[in-house]
């Protein structure tokens, strides 16, 4: 499926401005990233773990104004999570080192990723259930101890756990 990143010269939700230059740049790095890996959630790390990798990103590209690319689900147990998700429900966020200025335009020193992130009342919510879904995007506890530790309320979801 193809999906916005971001758009170019507008704050995005954290009211981060991605310029001209900080998506070239986000380009020159992905194009050294074979293959470009994401995360379910927001994730903090300054790399990607293969164990809550759940989709793959092709053919970032620039389109008009915006920053767009291809996303395979992957078949791994982030995968599954997301394959429940519709696809309206979440956005894609770059995960990067570098810092805003204080106009809000961010530089970059380095892409990591671009993760999937959804949002209070989506889909993989109302599937998990509040407390669940709270704790799963807070990154309280990882996708591994998520699995085990709620394994019995998860019966009957089609999780590939």
């Amino acid at each position: 499926m193809t999906k916005e990143i971001l758009q170019i010269g507008v704050p995005d939700h954290n009211g981060h401005i991605f310029t001209k230059e900080a998506v070239q740049k986000m380009l020159d790095d992905i194009a050294e990233i074979n293959p470009l890996l994401g995360e379910l959630g927001h994730v903090s790390e300054s790399s990607v773990s293969l164990k809550n990798v759940s989709h793959e990103i092709k053919n970032v590209r620039i389109a008009g104004n915006h920053l767009v690319c291809e996303v395979t689900i992957l078949d791994t147990p982030a995968g599954s999570l997301v394959s429940k998700i519709d696809p309206s429900d979440f956005r894609l966020e770059p995960r990067c080192i570098g810092y805003p200025n204080m106009n809000g335009e961010v530089t970059i020193t380095k892409m990591v990723s671009i993760d999937i992130v959804t949002g209070p009342g989506s889909s993989l919510e109302k599937t998990l259930g509040h407390k669940l879904y709270k704790k799963y995007v807070e990154g309280t506890v990882s996708l591994e101890d998520f699995k085990n530790e709620h394994r019995g309320e998860l019966k009957g979801h089609e999780f590939g756990f």
